[in-house]
């Protein structure tokens, strides 16, 4: 396990919220679930931890963590999402700065706090898995596959190159919906408005009824955009007819990989198509802004089988087989701590199950009211 080199200075909870957000936009590898009213969304503002990295006085990584902990107890949780930042945005990415900034987390909630620390990079394996798992193997921590799958999709070729690479289904609904809106049958509008916020949040409550899904991280990214400063803001984009929401999306374009966070239609919007001009429009607002990747964030075939051929049919051509994470990464030297996050990881699984179950209940009920 290593330890700091003498030229790096850690620096832990010492910064205020518009302090972080104003650094967040200085790295490459930026994300939305290191905002802090994320943080405070999912952990309480009163259970987050923030933790900067300088060499030779230079910011060069940092990290927000949330924390469940136990009053007055050494055992708790510390958990990474989407982080740590290291890659600045302008400078070559350096390994030993990666290095640094895991043997800090190990150092101040493993060993110090005597937390079970677990980190979720939400990193897409694309040949550099291995280094970035025997890097956070030397710093202590195991890994253990991540079970999620996504597809990423390279935006390095033309916009006319992308669009000819997407599945034919999927292009000609792309064509039917640019046809509906051309001749006014609804307007696209663009922003980080409130009042688009609220017609976002409309049209997921009636997909959550129409669907029976119960609340998602969907709500919880629109609630967290309301609060967050412009910079940070998500990108929103909605179809309307009449001034009323056909479908919603939103999406978050800081660093170099974009990412999709919501994205709801209704009954209307589903005659129109209008789900297939609004993801085109990601990608075209993602090509503008000179990402290289586009995170299309989740697919099943299993659970979701829908969905899937959706964000596949986007990729089109280029898509060969489902992406994977490269693995999720646990550090503990404690065995309270270790004891709490298994029985707390054991609960999580009853409930997520309990509450799939009961949603195909619900739209098996519903399915068979409407044949009926």
């Amino acid at each position: 396990m290593g330890h700091l080199p003498v030229e790096y200075d850690v620096r832990v909870d010492d910064v205020d919220r518009e302090t972080w957000h104003q650094l967040i936009a200085d790295f490459d590898d930026a994300a939305f679930y290191q905002t802090w009213d994320w943080g405070a969304a999912r952990f309480g503002a009163k259970n987050l931890s923030h933790l900067r990295l300088y060499r030779n006085s230079n910011l060069v990584g940092m990290v927000q963590v949330g924390i469940l902990s136990v009053t007055r107890l050494p055992l708790g949780i510390a958990y990474v999402s989407s982080g740590p930042m290291w890659r600045r945005a302008g400078c070559a990415d350096d390994l030993s700065n990666f290095h640094a900034i895991l043997a800090a987390l190990h150092e101040e909630y493993v060993v110090k706090r005597s937390y079970f620390l677990r980190i979720l990079p939400q990193i897409v394996e694309d040949g550099s898995g291995e280094m970035y798992r025997s890097t956070y193997a030397d710093q202590g921590f195991s890994c253990t596959q991540n079970p999620e799958r996504t597809v990423l999709l390279n935006l390095s070729p033309s916009l006319e190159q992308l669009r000819r690479q997407v599945g034919r289904n999927w292009r000609r609904n792309l064509t039917d919906a640019c046809k509906h809106r051309d001749q006014g049958d609804f307007e696209v509008v663009e922003g980080d408005s409130d009042e688009l916020c609220a017609q976002a949040m409309q049209l997921l409550s009636e997909m959550r009824a129409r669907k029976g899904y119960f609340q998602t991280g969907q709500d919880t990214a629109l609630a967290v955009h309301k609060s967050l400063p412009k910079e940070l803001k998500l990108r929103l984009a909605l179809c309307l007819r009449q001034g009323e929401p056909l479908s919603a999306m939103g999406w978050w374009t800081l660093g170099k990989t974009g990412t999709h966070f919501v994205a709801a239609t209704g009954e209307i919007g589903l005659k129109f198509k209008t789900s297939f001009l609004l993801w085109w429009r990601m990608v075209e607002h993602m090509k503008e802004r000179n990402l290289a990747t586009c995170d299309l964030m989740g697919i099943s075939r299993e659970r979701n089988p829908g969905g899937y051929h959706f964000k596949t049919g986007l990729a089109g051509s280029s898509f060969h087989e489902d992406d994977s994470y490269i693995g999720d990464f646990s550090a503990c030297n404690s065995k309270l701590s270790a004891s709490l996050i298994c029985g707390l990881l054991r609960t999580r699984n009853v409930c997520h199950n309990v509450a799939h179950r009961f949603s195909e209940v619900i739209r098996g009920m519903r399915s068979q009211h409407s044949r009926g």
